[in-house]
């Protein structure tokens, strides 16, 4: 028995509103007879690829679909294999501005009443991703009611869905923190794309994008600059006091701008050196003890510096060398390589 993508979601989320991590689609998308985590394509395109401008006979192409969305009385698997004829070469994040333009234009010739009422039904009756997908931009149109918000905060607590449920959520007077909350219910593409959208205008937002927000299962460096600028670490680094959390976590983030296999470029390298900068005014005793993922990050700056040409900051390498010299780091390091967590590190200060 087919059941939609909203019901799957909808029956999977637990107690707190969130899907089990291996969740998954009865009907998934497979690339080249390769499976990809969700939102992995869309992210992709995002962040790395970029997309072309549609032809002339795809524009049409386009027209024709939109005209069949807005007629009454046509049937919901029609509308779904005429999207996945078009989405086959042309994927839905593709064409949100294309669609935008084209109802824009032609809003005259188009019955909206129809085009709003099919446009919820194909985002909650299918089981098809892209035409999911294609509901949901369509909603964004339209006034936000209860209905889209309900639309937007189920599909989007799936990281395949997650873009186009902040899209929705944006228009809220409070989409800001409905995008804070449903970035809690997400840990990969979905977390990353709402980092980028959460605007910090508060200090509990700031807090909690400093404490989680280069945090997903994709990659932290996707999210480093973001966290970085919405979190004021410049502003944090600058107090006179900072707390060892704080400090833990402005290293998270440091090692997440660091980081380039995303292959992205700029990701604010001369920003981390600022912020290192920054850090060395505050005394090594004054962090210690951390744990051992803190070693390393702090190890991972100090050979990146190395690796990059960087490592002519004398107050860095003397904030590094206090808290690799420090005895009571050197025993938690050593302890954890015999333990055979963590002997990389200990090769690299010295200890074996």
């Amino acid at each position: 028995m087919r059941r939609s993508i909203s019901v799957q979601i909808t029956d999977s989320l637990n107690e707190k509103d969130v899907l089990p991590e291996d969740f998954h689609l009865e009907t998934e998308e497979i690339v080249d007879g390769l499976k990809f985590a969700p939102g992995t394509m869309d992210g992709i395109i995002i962040y790395h690829c970029g997309y072309s401008d549609l032809d002339d006979a795809a524009k049409k192409d386009l027209a024709n679909l939109l005209h069949l969305i807005a007629q009454e009385g046509v049937e919901i698997f029609e509308l779904e294999e005429a999207i996945e004829e078009f989405c086959k070469t042309h994927r839905a994040i593709t064409i949100i501005d294309d669609i935008f333009e084209y109802i824009w234009l032609h809003h005259h010739e188009l019955d909206l009443r129809m085009l709003r009422e099919n446009a919820e039904r194909l985002a909650l009756e299918l089981e098809s991703i892209e035409c999911v997908k294609f509901g949901m931009i369509l909603l964004e149109l339209f006034k936000p009611d209860d209905m889209v918000e309900t639309i937007a905060n189920i599909l989007g607590r799936y990281d395949e869905f997650t873009i186009f449920s902040i899209f929705l959520l944006r228009h809220f007077e409070n989409g800001n923190e409905k995008i804070l909350e449903l970035s809690k219910a997400v840990t990969g593409w979905g977390r990353i794309h709402c980092i980028k959208y959460i605007e910090p205008v508060s200090a509990k937002i700031k807090d909690w994008i400093l404490q989680n927000g280069v945090d997903n299962n994709i990659m932290p460096a996707y999210s480093g600059l973001d966290a970085f600028h919405k979190a004021d670490v410049r502003e944090i680094l600058s107090r006179d006091h900072v707390t060892k959390e704080e400090m833990k976590a402005i290293l998270r983030i440091i090692s997440a701008m660091l980081n380039r296999n995303t292959g992205r470029r700029n990701l604010g390298i001369g920003r981390c050196r600022r912020c290192a900068r920054s850090s060395c005014r505050k005394k090594a005793s004054t962090l210690l003890p951390l744990e051992l993922s803190d070693y390393q990050i702090i190890n991972f700056i100090d050979e990146w510096q190395e690796e990059n040409g960087e490592d002519d900051n004398p107050k860095l390498d003397s904030l590094i060398n206090e808290i690799f010299c420090d005895e009571n780091v050197r025993t938690q390091i050593k302890k954890a390589a015999e333990e055979g967590k963590a002997k990389t590190l200990a090769d690299a200060i010295g200890l074996t």
